[in-house]
């Protein structure tokens, strides 16, 4: 009988040792339940995360490209303007050449011709001034030739 108590005591302390190892790993079971699913929400999270992430640098990848396609158009515009002022200051300079060659000629004709004129003035003055000498003596003579024959 003995024995068989002792035996019940042995099995009564090793049943409350396992009741309490078995609260224990239940308490465990409890608190790692929770961590999981703190886990799983902190996991889920930072997949929406990463997805987020994920579709804000695609979108800027995307507008990257966009930019930088941008960039090569408007380079190629700056070398057509460029060109183009190249080509409108090459015309400008060209035409700038050829009216000082027209102003050098004009003037040259210009005083050439205003030479002429000066001479051709001079020789008009000289024959109206023979032509007045000539017209005042032939008045002259007529005045006096009238008077001659006037009774």
């Amino acid at each position: 009988m003995q024995d068989l108590n002792n035996q019940k005591a042995r099995f009564s302390q090793e049943s409350s040792d396992v009741s309490a190892q078995l609260a224990d790993a239940e308490h465990r079971v409890g608190a790692l339940t929770k961590e999981k699913a703190a886990l799983a929400s902190q996991l889920e999270e930072a997949r929406r995360s990463l997805e987020e992430e994920t579709r804000a640098r695609q979108k800027l990848q995307s507008d990257l490209r966009n930019l930088n396609a941008d960039i090569d158009t408007l380079r190629e515009q700056l070398e057509e303007e460029q060109e183009s002022k190249s080509d409108m200051q090459r015309q400008l300079s060209k035409a700038n050449s050829e009216v000082q060659q027209w102003r050098a000629k004009f003037e040259g004709e210009g005083t050439a011709r205003a030479e002429e004129l000066e001479e051709a003035k001079y020789v008009i003055d000289l024959n109206i001034m023979k032509s007045s000498f000539f017209v005042g003596d032939r008045c002259l003579w007529l005045c006096l030739t009238n008077k001659c024959y006037s009774p």
